[in-house]
């Protein structure tokens, strides 16, 4: 399915796909569960099944957003706001989506963090 999304993604825009959808975020989270169930407990049952299913279902989602975008565009939510930029509907865009948001959250404390302060706390004994 991975490989689905990027051959759709490289034939219509000529560039990887960039989305960043909830739905493959949500996907994450049920792989770390997943795999936790199945390392630390030798557990597979319904975290693993929805693991799967939630797989499937995200790559559909981003296939569709690769679809039905009209050009190649970076932090799609899901393919309901792909509908809506297709449209020419603007939407709300979610600060947390964007995973350079967090880069720059991080760069932004340590500009402005004490750092004399920080080397001390870290030396002392």
């Amino acid at each position: 399915m991975e490989l689905a999304c990027y051959v759709i993604s490289l034939i219509k825009f000529k560039k990887e796909t960039c989305t960043h959808a909830f739905l493959s975020k949500l996907w994450g989270i049920t792989l770390l569960i997943a795999f936790t169930s199945l390392i630390g407990f030798n557990h597979t049952g319904i975290p693993f099944y929805s693991a799967v299913i939630l797989g499937l279902i995200s790559h559909i989602d981003v296939i569709l957003i690769i679809l039905i975008l009209p050009k190649w565009t970076h932090d799609i939510p899901s393919a309901y706001h792909a509908y809506l930029i297709r449209k020419g509907i603007m939407f709300k865009e979610n600060k947390y989506l964007n995973p350079l948001y967090a880069i720059e959250n991080l760069l932004h404390l340590v500009a402005t963090a004490n750092t004399t302060a920080t080397l001390r706390f870290l030396i002392s004994p």
